[in-house]
Order: structure tokens, then sequence, then C-alpha cells
């Protein structure tokens, strides 16, 4: 029994190569470091701007995000030498997104999380990347998951088939 409460697993080894991070965005995000190697924990380094950071990998990922404003990035880190300068800047941009559906359907509302946009076919911002949304009706009677590769600074018009859920660019 004593022989158990001495031993201690050992700590993972860490065998990539060292680099110095720094991260900034606009707006502001949370970063996290996801390790490349198995058995090491996600680093989190708090909100941007960050400050050369050590505990840093080549072959790490590194992951922004915001919940609040539906922003989740990641970025590899593929090149580095020891202890060398790696600078992640990125300005997050919001692109405007038009959904309507076929066929219409009245009453339809477009929800991102727990947040009512508005009506299907209303203008919405949203930042870019992959961005989650629901269709929401209550003559509906169900509700429909897509999602959008929203581009930054572009007008995007979609429709929603609302029999097989797909998405595709307005004519």
């Amino acid at each position: 029994v004593l022989a158990l409460k001495l031993f201690k697993p050992p700590r993972p080894l860490i065998t990539g190569t060292p680099v110095i991070l720094s991260v900034n965005s606009i707006p502001r995000t949370s970063v996290t470091v996801i390790s490349a190697e198995k058995g090491r924990e996600p680093l989190e380094l708090g909100e941007t701007p960050i400050r050369e950071k050590e505990g840093v990998f080549v072959g790490d990922t590194v992951r922004l995000y915001s919940k609040p404003l539906h922003i989740d990035f990641e970025k590899t880190i593929e090149f580095g030498q020891p202890n060398e300068q790696i600078k992640i800047e990125k300005e997050f941009k919001q692109g405007n997104v038009v959904i309507t559906a076929v066929p219409e359907t009245p009453g339809l509302s477009l929800w991102q999380g727990e947040t009512k946009l508005g009506a299907l076919g209303t203008h919405v911002l949203a930042y870019e990347g992959k961005q989650r949304f629901k269709v929401k009706g209550i003559e509906f009677g169900r509700e429909v998951d897509i999602t959008v590769d929203v581009v930054g600074g572009q007008r995007q018009r979609l429709v929603l088939d609302l029999g097989s859920g797909k998405l595709s660019p307005a004519q």
C-alpha cells in the first residue's frame, strides 16, 4: 500500500522544438494552445494580447475563440527554430448573411446559440469562419441546423431547402 502512495506517474517527455508565442486579435479572443503530443494538457494563455509566452512547441495548434462572438479559429505552428519568436495576428472581419427558405414558410426565425437574430430573410452580421445557425418556427414544428462558412467583408445570399436541410447559393 505504501508503494502505491509513493509512486508518481512519469511526466510526459516533451520532444518538440520550443518557440515563444505572441498573439493579438481584433476583436479580443481567448487563446489556448493544443499540444501536438499526447499526454500534454492544453495550455490556457488568457485573452489577447498575449506577449512572449513559453511552453509552446512546433506542431502545436493555437486556438483563438470567443463564445459570445461565435469566433473559433485554429492555426498550427508548422515551422520554427528553438526559442524563435512566433507571432500570430488575426483580425476577424464580419460578413453579411441573408438566408431564405424554400418552400416559403411564414414565421421562421434564424438563431445563433440562444440568441434570436431575426426573421428568416433578415440581413445578419457574423464573424468570418464556420458559423452555426438554427432555423426555428412554431408552426414549422422542428429546428434545422445549418453551418455557413461566412466570408468577411462579403454579402452572402443563401437558400435553405426545408425538405432536405441543404443550403445553396441564391440564384
